[in-house]
C-alpha cells in the first residue's frame, strides 16, 4: 500500500500515513499539533533512519503511523446534504429544562396569603355582580326607548317653579329616567342604588384580603403593592360615597354626570346638540371633566394592581405559570384603563351621530373586556392556593 511520509511542522517529528488519508486533518502523536496530511511525501531522506512510530488500526483497517484522526468539534457536527445544499449543522442537545424550585421557608405565611387572595376574590365577585346590575337600566332602556320630556317633567325638577328661587334639579334621577325609559325609571333607580350599596360593601372583603396578605415575604415589592391597594380601596370607597351614592340617594345635588352616569352620552337624544348632555348638566364642566377622568383612573387601577400583586407573588414562589397568567391579567387591566379614559374623553368631543355609534361600539367592547378581566383575575386568586402548595413541595409541613 502506498504511504505518505512528512514531518510535523512544530516538532519536526517524522510521520508516516497511508496515501488514502491525504487532505485529512490529524494530530501529531508527539506534540499534538493539528496538521493537514499532504498529498505526497516531503520528508527528508533521513526519515528512513527515524525510529518507527507507534501503530494504530484506523476505522478502515489501514495502518496509521504516529497520527491520530482529528475528532469533530464537541459542540456541533456538520454533514453534507445529498442534494448539494449547504451542510446541515447538527447540534448536541442542550441541558434539559428543569422546573424552578422555590426556596419557601415560611409555608404558614404563604398559606395565609392564599387565604387572603380568596377573600379578595370574593370582593371581585361582588364587583362583577354590581357592575352587571348597574348596567341593567341601560339594557332595558334600549328596548323601552328614550323619553326625554317625560323624564324631565317627572324627575328633573324637585322644587316648585312658583317659588321664585333657583330650581332644585335631581340630575341622577333624571339621567336614570332618560336611560331606562319613563315606565321603568322608578324600579331602575332602586336597582342602581342597590348596585351602589353592593359596590360599597365589596370594599370590606377587599380591604380584609389586602390586610391578611401583608404577611407575604417582602419580595419584588409585594408589601408596597398591598399598601398601594389599601390606599386605592379607601380612596375609591370614599369617592363612591361622596360622588355617587349621596347624589343618587338624593342627599346631595352636586352631581358629576361623566362619573355617575356617563352612558347619557350614548343616547339618541344627545345627538346633533350644540353641547353634550354630559357637560350641559354640569355645574363646573371643566373641573368636573378632569375630576371624572382622575377618579375613573383610580377606580379601574385597583383590579390592575391586584394582577400586579399576583405577578410579584408568582415571581416570589417561582411559578412560571402564575407569572404568565398574572401578566396577561395586568395587560387586561392597563388596557381597560386606556379604553375607559379614551371613551370618556371621546364622549366630550361632540354630539354627531357617527360619534354616538362609535361610543356605543367602544363602550360594548370595553364592558366585555372588563367582565372577562374580572372573571380571569378571580380564577387566578382562587387558584393561588394550589400554586403555593405545589411550590412548597413535599418538605413543607401540612397545615394542621
Amino acid at each position: 500500500m502506498d504511504t505518505i511520509t512528512f514531518r510535523c511542522t512544530a516538532c519536526k517529528f517524522v510521520l508516516k500515513v497511508g496515501a488514502d488519508k491525504a487532505g485529512r486533518n490529524a494530530k501529531c502523536s508527539k506534540c499534538g499539533t493539528v496538521l493537514t496530511i499532504p498529498a505526497r511525501s516531503d520528508a527528508a531522506p533521513a526519515a528512513a533512519a527515524a525510529p518507527p512510530a507507534k501503530k494504530a488500526a484506523d476505522e478502515e483497517g489501514d495502518q496509521t503511523y504516529g497520527l491520530k484522526e482529528d475528532a469533530p468539534e464537541p459542540v456541533e457536527e456538520r454533514r453534507k446534504q445529498e442534494d448539494g445544499s449547504p451542510p446541515k449543522v447538527l447540534k448536541k442537545p442542550g441541558r434539559a429544562l428543569t422546573k424552578k424550585q422555590a426556596q419557601i421557608t415560611n409555608p404558614d405565611d404563604w398559606r395565609k396569603v392564599a387565604f387572603g387572595a380568596r377573600i379578595i376574590a370574593v370582593g371581585l365577585c361582588m364587583w362583577l355582580a354590581g357592575y352587571l346590575l348597574y348596567r341593567v337600566p341601560l339594557v332595558l332602556g334600549m328596548a323601552e326607548g328614550e323619553e326625554f320630556a317625560a323624564a324631565a317633567d317627572k324627575r328633573l325638577v324637585k322644587s316648585p317653579i312658583e317659588s321664585g328661587q333657583a330650581p332644585d334639579l335631581d340630575i341622577c334621577a333624571f339621567a336614570v329616567g332618560i336611560i331606562a325609559g319613563n315606565s321603568w325609571a322608578g324600579l331602575m333607580l332602586l336597582v342602581v342604588r342597590l348596585s351602589l350599596i353592593l359596590f360599597l360593601v365589596l370594599y370590606g372583603p377587599l380591604l380584609a384580603g389586602y390586610v391578611i396578605c401583608l404577611v407575604v415575604p417582602n419580595r419584588f415589592g409585594t408589601r408596597l403593592q398591598l399598601k398601594v391597594l389599601i390606599g386605592l380601596a379607601l380612596v375609591n370607597a370614599l369617592v363612591l360615597v361622596i360622588f355617587k351614592m349621596l347624589p343618587m340617594f338624593g342627599v346631595s345635588r352636586y352631581t358629576i354626570l361623566p362619573l355617575v352616569m356617563p352612558e347619557v352620552a350614548m343616547l339618541e337624544m344627545n345627538g346633533e346638540r350644540i353641547e353634550s348632555l354630559v357637560t350641559f348638566w354640569s355645574k363646573w364642566p371643566i373641573i368636573d371633566v378632569y375630576v371624572a377622568l382622575l377618579l375613573t383612573l383610580l377606580n379601574y387601577l385597583e383590579p390592575a394592581m391586584i394582577a400586579r400583586f399576583l405577578h410579584a407573588v408568582g415571581k416570589s414562589v417561582k411559578s412560571e405559570e402564575l407569572e404568565a397568567k398574572s401578566l396577561a391579567a395586568m395587560k387586561l387591566g392597563y388596557s381597560q384603563i386606556f379604553i375607559q379614559l379614551a371613551w370618556l374623553m371621546a364622549s366630550l368631543c361632540g354630539t354627531s351621530l357617527v360619534l354616538l355609534w362609535s361610543l356605543r361600539f367602544v363602550y360594548t367592547i370595553g364592558a366585555g373586556f372588563f367582565i372577562y378581566q374580572l372573571i380571569y383575575t378571580i380564577a387566578l386568586l382562587f387558584g393561588l392556593r394550589g400554586v403555593i402548595e405545589d411550590q412548597l413541595g413535599d418538605e413543607a409541613p401540612e397545615k394542621q
